[in-house]
């Protein structure tokens, strides 16, 4: 049973008396920025990168910021711009993680320091210190763009800075018309991009020509106290023969067509020219803390999506702290997705390295799947180009999403090899209302599925840890058959591991579906309120390769902007025996709840309780 509660809420007994043992010690999940020049700031506050840091337990009062350098020496930052809830709300970021995630979400200078290798953490008002998160000092310029500022006459300097962006087209000046070097950062003071034309296009931001590095990063990033604005109803933020671009803190809109708001058919997927992207990725880049939408009465359409990738732009690309919600309408065709990463390469192209999501949040969208990636081969003997490593889809919150929340599936036409051969490992996820419907296209479905993954994968993938809450709709039912996970792998060398996941559901509906040979299913809760627990039972167990299933009800409570579960699933930690044992793969630093909370045991699900227990009285005298 799932229990919704608003208003005053008294939580009951032993999660009461749990939570006033001691405070959580603070959690820093990620930064925008991972590296930056110590210096050249210029603004009359800081000194060096401004950098953001999101994480959660940090409190409302403001404590201290700490940067240890590649010396030893640990200093304080040169100046905090704010510390406040990660509510999307200014002096913020626009990506409302509080919400979802209780994140907070700190901005400020980094002191004057050695170039080298050092390390962020805070320590809140109350005196906790959090884990660190790395930096990487380095060269570089930081230039600034104001909405007063002039890309003729400006030079990017906080005095004289530059006006906008976008490099397109390619005749104009600008920063991004091929205007930044390997190392740089461009602060954007809550400038709205001109969406400019051209060639059919409409682009809100073009990047040509910027060669950014992994260890050199080409930073886009909203200045504290504001939040830049792109707007398109075609392109939005488009790195063009550009790598290693990071775009943060920024608010991006697209939508070609007109919302009709109503029930008539799909508009299909038309040309690749009229299609929307808000952001497409690059290379070794970092999509951070930005807030993706449709613009107000449109919808997003065609074969991409608010975040997408192709050939070798997704490879090594991290993807923290978006907010992408309300994205598409009825009528968007089944081959837009929410979000859509892709390779579409042929193997004698060079591998990719596996993306990453993480601490995002996907509410409302209208687009199929949440976050999905795909890959097919040409239609010839020629087999897709590989994507290497692992792909981790973790931390996220999915909420009310048409298609299934999380979707990976590649296809090698003649079925004879694999496409791709990257590990999965898809983890601490919530999943609430996702596989809605309803249908666009009939040949291509709704995927009424909570997690989907299957295909031609060629690696191993674990499913595990995370919480599926209420999956599909009777719209989305009515031309497939609904499962809260589904595994369709059909490479037989690979395993798919099912363990300590939480699942729930209201509807008469299969809880795990599968079409693949090595599996091994462990430690889960399995729950519906419309069927018995014996046949619940029944469905897991004929699936083989079984053991420490748990069916009853995990007691899910959503309190405001937390959700709890209940003292029968939490107070149940699991125990692999023999053999099984083997093929957990949970590594130390990513015992880590949905609430930042850190666990030293394995626990069901994403919520992990970790409270110390108060000291013994010295002297006990019983009565």
């Amino acid at each position: 049973m799932i229990k919704i509660f608003r208003g005053v809420i008294f939580v009951l007994g032993i999660l009461a008396s749990f939570h006033a043992l001691s405070a959580p010690r603070p959690f820093l999940a990620f930064s925008d920025l991972v590296s930056g020049p110590s210096d050249g700031l210029n603004d009359g506050k800081g000194v060096g990168t401004i950098v953001s840091v999101w994480g959660q337990n940090f409190g409302t009062e403001r404590g201290k910021v700490f940067f240890t350098d590649s010396d030893g020496v640990k200093r304080e930052a040169s100046y905090i711009y704010y510390w406040k809830p990660a509510d999307g709300n200014l002096p913020g970021s626009p990506s409302d993680l509080f919400s979802s995630h209780q994140m907070y979400e700190v901005a400020f200078s980094i002191p004057k320091s050695p170039n080298g290798a050092a390390e962020i953490l805070i320590q809140t008002q109350s005196g906790e210190t959090s884990n660190p998160l790395s930096f990487n000092v380095r060269p570089g310029n930081i230039y600034h763009v104001k909405q007063n500022g002039s890309n003729a006459s400006g030079n990017g300097s906080f005095s004289l800075p530059w006006g906008f962006v976008n490099g397109y087209p390619s005749s104009q000046p600008a920063p991004g018309n091929q205007g930044l070097e390997a190392g740089d950062i461009v602060y954007s003071h809550g400038v709205r991009e001109p969406s400019l034309t051209g060639g059919g296009r409409d682009v809100g931001m073009f990047l040509r020509g910027l060669k950014g590095t992994i260890d050199r990063q080409i930073a886009i990033a909203g200045y504290p106290g504001t939040q830049p604005i792109v707007e398109s109803p075609r392109w939005g933020v488009h790195p063009y023969v550009s790598t290693g671009i990071v775009l943060s803190k920024y608010t991006v809109k697209g939508g070609l067509l007109d919302d009709p708001m109503d029930t008539s058919p799909t508009f299909g997927a038309g040309s690749s020219i009229d299609s929307t992207m808000q952001v497409k990725t690059s290379e070794n880049g970092r999509i951070v803390g930005n807030s993706l939408t449709d613009s107000d009465g449109k919808c997003s359409n065609g074969w991409h999506g608010a975040i997408s990738s192709g050939e070798m732009g997704g490879s090594n690309v991290k993807i923290f702290g978006n907010y992408i919600y309300e994205l598409g309408c009825r009528q968007t065709s089944h081959f837009h997705h929410t979000t859509y990463m892709s390779k579409r390469d042929t193997s004698n192209s060079q591998p990719s390295i596996a993306w990453e999501y993480g601490w995002n949040r996907l509410e409302g969208n209208k687009a199929k799947f949440g976050i999905h990636s795909y890959d097919q081969s040409p239609f010839d003997s020629r087999n897709c180009g590989d994507v290497t490593g692992t792909l981790r889809i973790h931390h996220n919150y999915i909420k009310d999403q048409r298609g299934a929340g999380v979707n990976l599936s590649t296809k090698d036409y003649d079925d004879k090899d694999i496409c791709w051969t990257t590990d999965v490992v898809i983890d601490k996820n919530v999943l609430i209302n996702t596989g809605l419907g309803p249908v666009s296209e009939l040949n291509n479905g709704t995927a009424p599925y909570g997690i989907s993954v299957g295909g031609d994968i060629g690696g191993n993938v674990e499913i595990t840890s995370n919480l599926i809450l209420d999956v599909s709709d009777p719209s989305a039912r009515e031309y497939g058959t609904a499962a809260a996970i589904n595994l369709f792998l059909r490479n037989t060398s690979s395993t798919i591991i099912v363990s300590k996941n939480i699942v729930t559901v209201s509807d008469d509906i299969t809880l795990i579906r599968k079409e693949t040979k090595n599996h091994s299913i462990l430690s889960n809760i399995w729950y519906s309120e419309s069927r018995s627990a014996e046949s619940i039972q029944d469905e897991v167990l004929q699936l083989g390769s079984t053991l420490d299933n748990r069916f009853y009800d995990p007691e899910i409570s959503i309190l405001g902007n937390s959700i709890i579960v209940g003292i029968p699933a939490m107070a149940k930690s699991v125990t692999y025996q023999g053999a099984l044992a083997l093929v957990v793969n949970e590594k130390a630093q990513e015992k880590i709840g949905f609430y930042g909370s850190y666990s030293s045991s394995q626990d069901i699900g994403p919520f992990y309780e970790n409270f110390s227990p108060p000291n013994p009285p010295s002297i006990i005298e019983a009565k």
